[in-house]
């Protein structure tokens, strides 16, 4: 929502906003809430410095929040969806999602600075690495879209874009990855966010621990 012009921002578009966050992140209802609030006051000012003629954030809802629990592919998952989707259109963005891949985003923007050479005066250029053919941004949504499609082909279990963080996440867990290398890299603020949120699988990881600790006993009696 930010590449719009202050003027051509409607409700659509704040709602379209809202509903990515509450299905495509992980933020809790009050803190969409206080964006939301945030918004409002921005707009307000902008109805009184008479940049815009009205608020559109006044009748933006808050959609329910669909209890979808995370899901993660598995390494085997993951090595297959990289081998088949090579030639996706949005193959290096889901790489990126996947692995953090920064020779991705040298392939991508290869990708766009052929998009703008080709549509000319009718790309509109924001400098984004990932977009459209046409320069504008990819929403989530879209992207999620195009992902659950490529997944039923390929006969893997469907998830969201926002998904394939918790899959990297996962992995790196089950690697025993630094758990403070692993919030660093994902952006938690603290390590508490990565360790609450990713509860469910340090079970095997504190599993791995007793065995090394158990092999290292056993060295020691004999």
């Amino acid at each position: 929502m930010g590449l719009f012009r202050v003027q051509k921002i409607e409700p659509s578009i704040v709602q379209r906003f809202i509903y990515d966050l509450v299905e495509e992140t992980a933020l809790c209802s009050n803190t969409i809430k206080k964006i939301i609030d945030m918004l409002k006051v921005v707009f307000r000012k902008a109805v009184s410095l008479k940049l815009v003629n009205e608020n559109p954030v006044l009748n933006v809802t808050l959609p329910k929040r669909n209890n979808l629990e995370m899901t993660a592919w598995d390494t085997e998952q993951v090595e297959y969806f990289i081998q088949q989707s090579k030639k996706h259109r949005f193959y290096t963005v889901y790489l990126i999602a996947l692995l953090g891949e920064i020779t991705g985003l040298k392939k991508e923007r290869i990708v766009v600075v052929g998009h703008k050479l080709k549509h000319g005066q009718n790309f509109n250029d924001y400098d984004l690495v990932v977009c459209t053919r046409y320069g504008n941004p990819l929403d989530s949504a879209t992207l999620s879209k195009r992902l659950k499609a490529q997944a039923i082909k390929l006969g893997l279990p469907t998830i969201r874009f926002h998904d394939l963080r918790h899959t990297l996440v996962t992995m790196l867990i089950k690697q025993n990855v630094n758990v403070k290398v692993i919030s660093e890299r994902v952006g938690h603020t603290s390590i508490q966010i990565t360790l609450d949120k990713y509860s469910h699988v340090l079970p095997s990881m504190q599993k791995h621990v007793a065995d090394e600790l158990d092999n290292l006993f056993k060295i020691k009696e004999m």
